[in-house]
C-alpha cells in the first residue's frame, strides 16, 4: 500500500489522510478486503490515532470501508450486485448525456476525445483516459443536473473499474467501443446514443463470468 506522508500542518492532518485513503481505494493501491491497521496508518502518515479514526468514519459513510467487529477497519470489495445496479443506471444517464452533448462538441472536443485513444495506453493509464473520454461528452451535455447526478456515481464507479475494468483484453474491447462512439459523434449520428449505451452495458458480461 504506498500512501503519501509528506508532513503538513496539524490543522490538515484529518483532511489530507482521509483524502489520501480515498484515493488510494478508488485506485486499487489499497486492496479490496485490505484491512486497514490504525496504527500502522497513524505511523506511515505520522500523525495520532485521531485523524486516522476520524478519516475512517468518513469512509465508511461513503461506502468505501467497513468495520468487522475484532477485526477494525476493511477496504470494501465491490459486490456483484451494487455493480449491476450502478451500470444499469450509468448507462441510461449517459445515453441522455450523448444525446444532448451530439450537436454541441466541438472541434477541441474531438481532439481531446482522440487523444485517449492513443494506442499505447496500458492499465497504468487507462482508468484516467476513460474517465476523461466519458466527462468529455458529459459536460458538453450542458444539463447541471444530470452532471451533477452523474458525479454523485463518480466514486462507486471508479471503484468498480479498478475492480473489473483493467485486464488487456477488456481494455482493448473498450477502446475500440469508444472508437465506434467517436466515429459516431464526428458524424453527429442520431445512433450514438445507443452506441455510447451499448458499450456501458457491454460491461454488464463481467457480472456473469465466472468469480465475478
Amino acid at each position: 500500500m504506498m500512501l503519501n506522508t509528506s508532513q503538513l500542518p496539524p490543522s490538515t492532518h484529518s483532511e489530507r489522510v482521509y483524502r489520501d485513503l480515498k484515493d488510494a481505494i478508488l485506485a486499487g493501491r489499497i486492496a479490496p478486503g485490505e484491512h486497514l491497521v490504525t496504527q500502522r496508518l497513524a505511523d506511515q502518515f505520522r500523525v495520532s490515532l485521531t485523524p486516522v479514526r476520524e478519516s475512517l468514519r468518513a469512509l465508511a459513510k461513503e461506502g468505501l470501508v467497513t468495520f468487522r467487529p475484532h477485526r477494525g477497519a476493511i477496504a470494501v470489495a465491490p459486490k456483484r450486485e451494487d455493480f449491476i445496479e450502478l451500470y444499469q443506471v450509468r448507462a441510461q444517464l449517459e445515453m441522455l448525456a450523448t444525446r444532448l452533448a451530439l450537436p454541441r462538441l466541438g472541434d477541441k472536443d474531438f481532439v481531446t476525445l482522440e487523444k485517449t485513444l492513443a494506442r499505447n495506453i496500458n492499465a497504468a493509464t487507462w482508468l484516467s483516459a476513460d474517465e476523461t473520454f466519458h466527462q468529455t461528452i458529459i459536460d458538453r451535455s450542458a444539463n447541471a443536473l444530470l452532471r451533477n447526478t452523474l458525479a454523485s456515481l463518480a466514486d462507486r464507479i471508479r471503484l468498480h473499474r479498478v475492480s473489473y475494468f483493467t485486464a488487456p483484453q477488456r481494455i482493448e474491447r473498450s477502446l475500440a467501443e469508444h472508437r465506434a462512439v467517436l466515429a459516431a459523434l464526428r458524424r453527429r449520428d442520431p445512433d450514438a446514443p445507443r452506441i455510447m449505451f451499448e458499450h456501458l452495458t457491454s460491461y454488464l458480461e463481467i457480472a456473469s463470468e465466472p468469480g465475478k
